[in-house]
């Protein structure tokens, strides 16, 4: 995992920017000392249908700090309906 977290700030050729054409939702923690909240901002410019949900009493760990929220968050977009393109 360390590894993966190094690559991240390694200078590397940028790849060819590609759409994410799922219904997406990203949880971020707004207390993230890790990972900047300007990642999740740049992540979802990245779906075509996207959400992004700043969780306010979250930091890295939002799994296991609100996960009754990221369960809940989950069958809500489990349960909408597909758009049909």
């Amino acid at each position: 995992m360390i590894n993966w977290y190094r690559a991240i700030v390694r200078a590397r050729p940028q790849p060819v920017r590609q759409q994410v054409d799922v219904p997406t939702q990203i949880l971020w923690g707004a207390g993230d000392e890790f990972l900047d909240a300007e990642m999740a901002h740049r992540s979802i410019e990245y779906c075509t249908d996207g959400e992004l949900r700043m969780v306010d009493n979250a930091t890295h760990w939002i799994l296991h700090e609100e996960p009754a929220r990221v369960v809940e968050t989950l069958l809500d977009l489990l349960d909408s309906p597909l758009d049909s393109k």
